[in-house]
């Protein structure tokens, strides 16, 4: 039963995010390489996601919420904002495998506003289904901003 619930909330994650990519929000498909930057260069009214990194450690710097350490694999994004007022921003990713099967996703949700100019990193973490998070062979992000 657990297994069908976490099933379903990847479903209702990509279908969001397919959803979200209609509406006008930005999205990506781009192969994936672990532990170096990817450039990504995502931009939506001036918010830009820089890059990410898919790190094969398990331990991410902040977790969920920036609520202390997370275990789990994780990945860490760049952010700027370009823009020349404040704004607030969603970021989910996906992975898939080499036959087009999501392996896991998850999403990160800025709290409150990020600053004009301002840059941030976060971290992203994969879980709790991520067995198969290195047999991933490219991903999806959106970026949803306003």
């Amino acid at each position: 039963m657990k297994g069908k619930i976490i099933l379903f909330s990847l479903a209702f994650l990509l279908l969001v995010m397919g959803a979200v990519s209609y509406a006008g929000d930005a999205a990506l498909t781009k192969g994936i390489s672990y532990d170096k930057w990817i450039t990504l260069n995502l931009e939506k009214d001036g918010l830009v996601v820089r890059e990410i990194i898919f790190k094969t450690d398990t331990e991410a710097k902040t977790g969920r919420f920036g609520l202390g350490v997370t275990r789990g694999p994780y990945a860490t994004f760049v952010i700027v904002n370009n823009s020349g007022h404040d704004m607030e921003y969603g970021v989910a990713v996906a992975l898939f495998d080499k036959n087009h099967t999501l392996i896991t996703a998850s999403d990160f949700a800025q709290v409150g506003k990020l600053d004009s100019g301002e840059r941030n990193e976060y971290d992203i973490v994969f879980g709790p289904v991520n067995m198969r998070y290195k047999e991933a062979s490219y991903f999806k992000i959106v970026l949803e901003a306003k």
